[in-house]
């Protein structure tokens, strides 16, 4: 319908006519979604609906992708809504099932089908979809669980046999269209409280009583996504050209070859191509957050007033009165740049990136794959990071970025905990930041210098292969930055098993600590067990002389039988 028209503004741009789609249905979401929060509820179904349908099948032209999606929330509606097992393998996984090998068949087509990378097709819908159906189901499950065999999070998003949605909601949820090209996922509950308008809760003064309007902010809140996603976006087309990890593929002797370049030149380029290619990202993200913020889904309570000590009480007054400025609108947010370049460790970079899918993760296969009342561990994580890659593609480079991920966020946190306390008496002491850095001493200022750049080198070598995609190219790129990530993750591990740890322990004193507490934990258990050294314990003394008269009684079986066998 609206082809001739991008193309032609792509070739007097050069820009792929399917990405000038993408970022004009990204912009022309903004003022669709405003007027969504004044909408009645049904209303607010059928507008999703109606709209996520002129976005995939009007604009992109994703028919046969758009009846895809539908068919398969037609089928995980009736899956959840029934409760359909199969040979003991509960509804939750059957959709898992449903929705990762469907989505694994559309990976293959694009992979293997012959279709550009500049083409624009449905897997990126599907796999937002994918999220928000699955997370469906196991709130669906969790609904008819008992109470006491939730956490926290699954009491706070089931979803009640009594309180099944009808079609049309369901359909909402799942177009829910500031979020179906590109994401962010939502929970079905958090949608359901959008659209009924009780997510907002008590959000103006002049009154307890729940307000059915999101409070003021959002406005300011979306402008500014949309100005940092324009800033992302114009970020990434000015530096890849320039730097990219294309470079390297190249050979000797080609223009922008980093084989030419020194080791620390090779560290320095792919550490800015690895910036360059996350501001795609930070764009995309942040347009698409920008939509979530001005449809109201994105409202998430009010911050805090400041205390007297942080504030005048006029300028205390004034916060509590001022509810724009209080407002939160990061429910849907999907990224965090300042905490991304600055991590101090792969958990917070982690938390920081793509942060709703790693929701998803967590909550619908980290903590799932788990045994009933146990932590998850290394093998939840590793299944976790497989996981995701599956989701994300057939490549083989995304496995190795994954997979080496993985090991990189367990090596980390390993190496944190015995680290760490070497610098800081409280190892959940905050990071040093801009804003608080002269309360910590020199030390603790370079140790945290020094994690964040060992993530940014680490993060840079781990997503060569997310970007090359091939094994080929993948272990190319490796080879000439000398499997440094790869060797340095090997080498850790196996120190650790040599005793690395214990020794770090003992340069930060908590071995010590853990012998004291051993003997004093002992010292307790005995003075447990003595009860009132003034009352004779009764118990213990009948035990000893129960034990005392079996091995006496032994002692007389083994003469009896000595006798016995001398006659």
């Amino acid at each position: 319908m609206f082809d001739a028209i991008f193309e032609e503004l792509g070739g007097s741009v050069g820009v792929p006519p399917d990405y000038l789609k993408l970022l004009t249905l990204l912009v022309v979401g903004y003022p669709l979604a405003y007027p969504l929060p004044y909408l009645p509820t049904t209303l607010k179904h059928l507008t999703n609906i109606v709209v996520s349908f002129f976005y995939l099948f009007g604009v992109l032209n994703l028919h046969h992708g758009y009846l895809q999606l539908l068919g398969t929330s037609l089928i995980t509606f009736a899956l959840t809504k029934y409760n359909v097992t199969i040979s003991g393998v509960k509804m939750p996984w059957i959709v898992f099932g449903v929705q990762m090998a469907h989505l694994t068949v559309n990976h293959l087509i694009r992979a293997y089908g012959g279709i550009p990378l500049t083409t624009i097709e449905i897997t990126a819908a599907q796999m937002v979809m994918c999220m928000n159906l699955t997370s469906f189901a196991w709130s669906v499950y969790d609904g008819r669980r008992q109470e006491d065999k939730l956490d926290a999070q699954q009491k706070e998003h089931r979803v009640l046999s009594s309180e099944f949605p009808g079609l049309v909601e369901f359909l909402g949820y799942a177009f829910f269209f500031p979020g179906v090209l590109v994401g962010p996922s939502s929970r079905f509950v958090d949608y359901r409280r959008w659209a009924n308008g009780t997510l907002y809760g008590s959000s103006s003064n002049s009154s307890s009583s729940p307000s059915q309007l999101p409070p003021p902010g959002r406005l300011y809140a979306g402008s500014k996504e949309l100005v940092m996603g324009v800033a992302g976006l114009a970020l990434w087309s000015v530096g890849t050209p320039h730097c990219n990890f294309e470079a390297l593929l190249l050979p000797s002797g080609a223009p922008g070859a980093l084989a030419d370049r020194p080791f620390l030149a090779r560290l320095a380029i792919l550490i800015a191509a690895g910036l360059f290619t996350r501001s795609k990202y930070y764009g995309i993200w942040g347009l698409a957050n920008g939509s979530c913020i001005l449809s109201g889904l994105s409202y998430n309570g009010l911050a805090p007033i400041p205390s007297p000590s942080q504030a005048s009480g006029q300028q205390a007054l004034s916060a509590k009165n001022d509810i724009s400025t209080r407002s939160k609108w990061d429910r849907c947010r999907n990224i965090d740049p300042l905490n991304i370049e600055f991590a101090n460790n792969w958990k917070e970079l982690l938390d920081a990136w793509n942060m709703n899918t790693n929701v998803w993760l967590r909550n619908c296969v980290y903590k799932r794959v788990a045994k009933q009342g146990k932590k998850p561990g290394f093998k939840s994580t590793m299944i976790t990071f497989i996981t995701s890659a599956f989701w994300h593609g057939v490549a083989p480079g995304y496995y190795l970025t994954f997979v080496l991920g993985g090991l990189c966020q367990s090596v980390g946190r390993t190496l944190r905990r015995h680290l760490r306390p070497i610098f800081y008496t409280d190892p959940r002491s905050p990071n040093p930041t801009l804003f608080n850095w002269t309360s910590f001493n020199t030390g603790q200022i370079l140790y945290s210098m020094a994690s964040v750049l060992v993530v940014q080198l680490s993060m840079s070598y781990t997503v060569i292969p997310f970007q090359l995609l091939s094994i080929q190219d993948s272990l190319k790129g490796w080879k000439l930055l000398n499997y440094y990530v790869v060797l340095v993750v090997a080498g850790i591990m196996i120190s650790f098993r040599l005793g690395l740890g214990k020794s770090l322990d003992r340069v930060s004193g908590v071995e010590k600590q853990k012998r004291e507490a051993k003997i004093n934990g002992s010292a307790a258990a005995s003075t447990s067990k003595a009860g009132n050294p003034q009352v004779p314990d009764v118990d213990a003394a009948q035990k000893e002389a129960e034990k005392k008269a079996k091995e006496l009684g032994d002692l007389a079986g083994e003469k009896v039988d000595e006798l016995r066998k001398s006659r």
